[in-house]
């Protein structure tokens, strides 16, 4: 009898085994193996969601840093703010000046009030839902600061270095797009070393 032949697609963990018949029959290795698929696809479609959020954005563009996985998304609003998406869970919006009005970060909204940033909680009611807030604690507001330095200056030294792959760019062009974040994100690292990080306080939707 003939034996099955193996070929291994290691990108994904998924083997394809050669039957007897010709067949090419497609099966995972271990339920570990389906998983990595399905992350892989998960993260796809992420990707491709970030974009299609940022197509109120021009320019716009998807980066990779060397020796960073996940690519992430920038882009520049009308009025000259920045928005960048370093993953489906963690995007970062500042004005024009660098300073900080919005992000989502790890699951929470927050939002800057002018002197202090908010976290906010969306609350149910029966027949509303409310928005609650409140001010974030030092701790949380140093632990927040430190990743967003680490993570920013980390991109301005590989747009700096070329160290940083322009996968695509939309309404600019590429050397012009990563001129133009690195300086914006420089003056968003200066801002928080002064301390006055926070952009003026968002009006609220009058009811």
């Amino acid at each position: 009898m003939r034996r099955s032949l193996w070929t291994d697609a290691r990108a994904c963990g998924v083997r394809h085994r050669l039957g007897t018949d010709g067949e090419d029959r497609r099966c995972f290795g271990s339920a570990g193996d389906e998983q990595k698929v399905q992350e892989m696809a998960r993260r796809e479609r992420d990707r491709e969601d970030l974009m299609r959020d940022a197509t109120g954005l021009s320019p716009r563009g998807q980066l990779r840093l060397i020796g960073c996985g996940e690519p992430l998304v920038a882009g520049f609003g009308r009025r000259g703010e920045l928005r960048v998406y370093f993953s489906p869970e963690r995007m970062l919006q500042w004005d024009a000046e660098g300073g900080l009005r919005r992000a989502f970060w790890d699951g929470r909204l927050m939002r800057t009030q002018g002197d202090y940033l908010a976290v906010l909680t969306r609350q149910r009611r029966s027949n509303r839902t409310e928005l609650l807030h409140r001010p974030m604690s030092d701790e949380e507001r140093e632990v927040f600061l430190a990743e967003v330095c680490r993570r920013c200056g980390a991109l301005v030294e590989a747009l700096r270095a070329g160290d940083a792959r322009i996968l695509r760019v939309v309404g600019a062009d590429a050397a012009a797009f990563a001129e133009r974040l690195a300086r914006h994100l420089s003056v968003v690292l200066e801002r928080i070393e002064s301390g006055c990080w926070l952009a003026p306080p968002i009006p609220t939707r009058r009811r």
